[in-house]
């Protein structure tokens, strides 16, 4: 059997991974004074601009990477967005977690 924490940390790398790439694609970026929009394999990423103490920053949110069925591994996202489009500027469901009963 896999260790869950494993499981989650590579989860977690691969999202990482994933919005290295988009933000490293800046070329593709056009902003707006509230969103950025950029291009990729599956159809248009639209996600946001803030402004921090330390700079613009363009984030995308909720962005999937992966699908699953229950008790199986993860594959890749390999499918394209509804209308070629995908809004990206909130957090997707979080996965609900049970209190540790060792805590």
């Amino acid at each position: 059997a896999r260790d869950p924490l494993a499981l989650v940390r590579c989860a977690m790398s691969a999202l990482t991974s994933l919005l290295f790439l988009l933000c490293a694609r800046a070329e593709d970026v056009s902003s707006g004074q509230r969103s950025a929009t950029v291009s990729i394999r599956f159809g248009e990423l639209r996600g946001r601009e803030r402004r921090t103490p330390h700079g613009l920053v363009r984030e995308w949110l909720g962005v999937p990477y992966a699908t699953a069925a229950r008790w199986a591994a993860p594959a890749d996202w390999d499918e394209s967005f509804p209308g070629g489009r995908r809004a990206a500027v909130d957090y997707g469901a979080a996965c609900p977690q049970l209190p540790n009963p060792e805590e």
